[in-house]
């Protein structure tokens, strides 16, 4: 399973009695829907790119050249290298929206559209009252080496470089000396005025990712203390959402790897590597 607590707060806006309009809760079931569908794509992504590059190590051999094959594998892993950050900087847009309509901002001033994280982590918007439960979560973006930082600030973050300064994901199989084959992912532009020095793309994917889960962790509490505050006798689920592995339900085994899944572990999961079998439909009929 791939579980996202912050959901449960998209759910209890669409469900719970929090928003006054109409408007609102059909506001906010579109928006879990948005949510919903752009965590499938992300972590649908990350599992073809696990996927990809294990069989570019298979499919490759010490000093020989790539086959058509196996450089078309090549190609699809670094096109879904490219969209991973953007699929990820929507969601974390709707999460900004999805704390703007749980603290009540939306409401009290309808005519200031909090639509993006980069407008919710402004200084004037962060000093508003209804942000002031989470205001500590937002400065804790400011840090170097923040999840922020590394993913999406301005200039130097690694989605922003990738957006605006021409930035791409190559791939590149290599062998030490007598060593098995292995994937080497560098984030680079020959054109870019400011260098990024990413050697390593699933470790960066990985550093961001550990912050940002952590992060949206504390934040789910946060939003969730608020809106019990809000409604006396509601609680949140008393088990986290999930979507199920492998998204897509790919027939035959995927094997998710820790050199190429990045996403976190949840406390008590069992350590990487992971093996998720799938029937096919025609193997389902014959049993």
């Amino acid at each position: 399973m791939f579980r996202y607590g912050i959901w449960q707060v998209f759910e209890a806006l669409r469900t719970g009695p929090f928003l006054a309009t109409p408007d609102e809760r059909q506001r906010a079931a579109q928006l879990e829907y948005h949510f919903q569908t752009l965590c499938q794509r992300f972590v649908f992504a990350l599992q073809q790119l696990n996927g990809l590059m294990q069989e570019l190590v298979r499919r490759t051999s010490p000093g020989e050249p790539l086959p058509d094959a196996t450089m078309a594998l090549n190609f699809q892993a670094e096109c879904f290298a490219d969209h991973v950050l953007s699929y990820l900087n929507t969601a974390v847009d709707d999460i900004a929206i999805v704390v703007a309509l749980a603290t009540g901002f939306s409401a009290s001033k309808p005519s200031l559209a909090m639509d993006s994280m980069g407008k919710l982590r402004r200084p004037e918007s962060r000093n508003e009252a209804a942000f002031a439960p989470i205001k500590a979560l937002l400065d804790e973006t400011d840090t170097h080496g923040s999840w922020w930082d590394l993913g999406f600030t301005r200039a130097t973050g690694a989605r922003q470089l990738m957006v605006h300064n021409q930035h791409l994901v190559a791939f590149q199989l290599s062998s030490g000396p007598n060593g098995p084959m292995e994937v080497r992912s560098v984030v680079m532009s020959p054109f870019a005025q400011n260098t990024f020095a990413c050697t390593d793309f699933f470790g960066l994917l990985r550093d961001v990712l550990s912050g940002l889960f952590g992060w949206l962790d504390r934040l789910e509490g946060a939003l969730v203390s608020q809106l019990q505050a809000k409604v006396n006798g509601w609680s949140p689920r008393p088990t986290c959402p999930c979507l199920l592995l492998p998204v897509g339900y790919p027939a035959g085994t995927t094997q998710y790897d820790r050199e190429y899944f990045p996403i976190p572990l949840c406390d008590d999961s069992d350590e990487l590597p992971w093996s998720v079998s799938v029937q096919s439909s025609d193997e389902r009929n014959k049993a």
